[in-house]
C-alpha cells in the first residue's frame, strides 16, 4: 500500500529548479564544446549523443517537477521556477 507523502515545499522547488538550471546549462555548454571538437557520427561523436540524452532525461525531469508544483501550489508556482534564466 503506498504511503502518502507530502511533497516539497515551494521553497524547495525553486532551489531544485536553480540547481536543475544550472545543470541543463552545463550539459549544453559541454554539447557546444564536444560539438566543435569533434566529429557528429561515428564512435568519437558518442559523448555529445550521450550529453544529448542527459538533456531530455534531464528535460523530462524538470517538466515534471514543474507538474508537481502547479498542481501542488496552483496560485503560487511560475514557469520560471523550473525554465528560463537563473537567478
Amino acid at each position: 500500500m503506498p504511503r502518502n507523502k507530502p511533497g516539497l515545499s515551494l521553497e524547495r522547488h525553486k532551489e531544485i529548479g536553480q540547481i536543475l538550471k544550472k545543470i541543463d546549462q552545463q550539459l549544453a555548454s559541454l554539447d557546444v564544446e564536444f560539438g566543435n571538437a569533434y566529429p557528429t557520427t561515428g564512435e568519437r561523436a558518442r559523448p555529445r549523443r550521450q550529453l544529448l540524452k542527459a538533456r531530455a532525461a534531464l528535460s523530462e525531469a524538470r517538466s515534471s517537477a514543474e507538474n508537481n508544483c502547479a498542481k501542488e501550489f496552483p496560485d503560487d508556482w511560475e514557469v520560471s521556477l523550473y525554465y528560463g534564466r537563473e537567478t
